[in-house]
């Protein structure tokens, strides 16, 4: 008996029919699904691309207006919060000025395709600053007879970036660990291997000097705290001794904006423990954020400064270790942030100690003859001999250092005995290179002073002490941006 097959046929059709009607179903679902997808991913697109627009606006102005604070002016308000169009839809921007824990400008800058989504970027606005750099210099030289130029060499190890705005000299075989960058010339000697980590040195733009300090003065002089004549300061975490002039030890808390201005009581006043000269001694350990400037010197000292007893008394167990941070820089977890700015020098103390009359003595000159075979007579010999030795084997020093007029380095570097090593985290700009100890010119061997193990502070990439010095005129740029939000 023959089956027939019409009706299996029929139904294998119908089935077809609904399964092709299913899959085009969903292509049609998936088609307007990328289609959605691929409209809102070009708005999302240019809408970020309206965002930047604004973002990239706002530092034209700030570039363009170097010389005042761009988002206090009537043109940087009439920019905020307002609709601006752009192409075919708009940018709004949001401003959020510097304070005295964060130097940067943030920028927040909404666009959006007239009808379309919107998009919110914020970038961060810096002006290059001294705190850039580990180590810099307005002239590599020192400040001696015939100003010889300092030279990196065999055995210097740059951790961080390194400016000068002079001529920089390199011999031997230095490690920089950094980008290294210069204003005036490079002169790299015959037969010297330099390690450059991050590229070969390259000529820009001077980091120029400001005028003065009196702009960081003055914010001293409106909300922190003002002193006249020598100032000796105990920082003790969030807390200080103070102790000005020939006056008896004062506490008091971190000053409100972070500034302490060190003035003269008399402007004819001379000499490292004068009570009426605008030096400050200081040594401690910091919890929390401070700016000291000094209209004379800083000295940083290895025992507490307000403590006036005789310095022979001083035991080992009286040693404060310099100025550091409560919690570690380098740990990623700090706060803490110190700055030291000096119109002339910052020097760690080596001889002679505060006293209510002025200082316990620092140097003894004797003289005596001896005979020069040479010359065959005798001759008279000149001696300068340290006493009252407060320096300290190991030195640490958390800080960004500024000084406007003369260098960093070791008190009387070439005499008494030879230390260890200085301890540095942080950022150091200064007029010249001081030096700090002496070496054997055959050996290299340290014969005077410290030797150094500077370190940059990362955190200074993005945040400096309180109200601390910018370079003259600097360039604004972008240091970091990202998406806020999508609606």
């Amino acid at each position: 008996m023959i089956k027939r097959e019409d009706g299996f046929s029929l139904i294998y059709v119908f089935v077809f029919i609904i399964l092709l009607g299913l899959f085009a179903v969903a292509a049609v679902h998936f088609i307007n699904t990328s289609m959605n997808f691929f409209t809102k991913s070009v708005e999302s697109e240019n809408s970020i691309y309206y965002a930047e627009a604004g973002l990239n606006r706002y530092l034209y102005f700030l570039n363009a207006n170097r010389s005042v604070d761009f988002w206090e002016t009537e043109e940087g308000r009439e920019l905020e919060n307002i609709d601006i169009p752009f192409e075919k839809g708009f940018y709004r921007i949001t401003v959020i000025p510097p304070g005295s824990n964060n130097p940067n400008v943030t920028v927040q800058s909404t666009g959006w395709v007239t009808g379309g989504r919107s998009v919110t970027v914020q970038g961060e606005l810096t002006k290059s600053r001294f705190t850039d750099y580990v180590y810099g210099t307005n002239i590599e030289e020192l400040d001696v007879k015939d100003n010889p130029e300092i030279w990196w060499g065999t055995g210097d190890v740059v951790n961080g970036d390194l400016h000068t705005n002079g001529t920089l000299h390199i011999q031997g075989r230095p490690v920089f660990n950094g980008k290294v960058t210069y204003s005036g010339g490079l002169e790299v000697r015959q037969g010297s291997k330099p390690v450059y980590r991050y590229g070969a040195p390259k000529k820009v733009a001077e980091v120029a000097f400001p005028d003065d300090n009196k702009d960081i003065a003055d914010i001293a002089a409106a909300n922190g705290y003002v002193f006249e004549g020598r100032t000796c300061i105990m920082v003790d975490g969030d807390k200080l001794k103070i102790r000005v002039g020939d006056g008896p030890v004062q506490e008091m808390p971190l000053p409100p904006n972070g500034v302490i201005h060190v003035k003269a009581k008399d402007e004819t006043a001379i000499g490292k423990f004068n009570i009426d000269a605008a030096n400050v001694f200081i040594s401690g350990e910091l919890d929390g954020r401070l700016t000291i400037v000094a209209d004379e010197n800083i000295y940083i000292t290895g025992y507490d400064p307000t403590d006036w007893r005789d310095p022979s008394n001083f035991t080992r167990n009286d040693i404060t270790g310099g100025i550091v941070y409560k919690d570690d820089p380098l740990s990623g977890n700090s706060e803490d942030m110190l700055g030291l700015i000096a119109a002339k020098n910052v020097e760690i103390l080596h001889s002679g100690w505060p006293s209510e009359t002025g200082g316990w003595p620092d140097t003894e000159v004797t003289t005596d003859r001896q005979y020069d075979p040479y010359r065959r007579r005798w001759v008279e010999v000149i001696e300068t001999r340290i006493i009252n030795d407060v320096s300290i084997d190991n030195i640490n020093i958390h800080a960004a250092i500024f000084v406007h007029q003369g260098s960093f380095g070791f008190e009387q570097y070439d005499l008494g005995q030879k230390r260890e090593t200085i301890n540095f985290v942080g950022s150091m700009f200064q007029n010249r290179r001081g030096p700090v100890g002496t070496f054997n010119s055959s050996s290299g061997a340290q014969m005077t002073g410290y030797s150094k193990n500077y370190n940059y502070d990362p955190r200074m990439k993005r945040y400096s002490p309180p109200h601390f010095v910018m370079p003259k005129d600097a360039n604004w740029y972008i240091v970091n941006w990202g998406v806020l939000a999508e609606e």
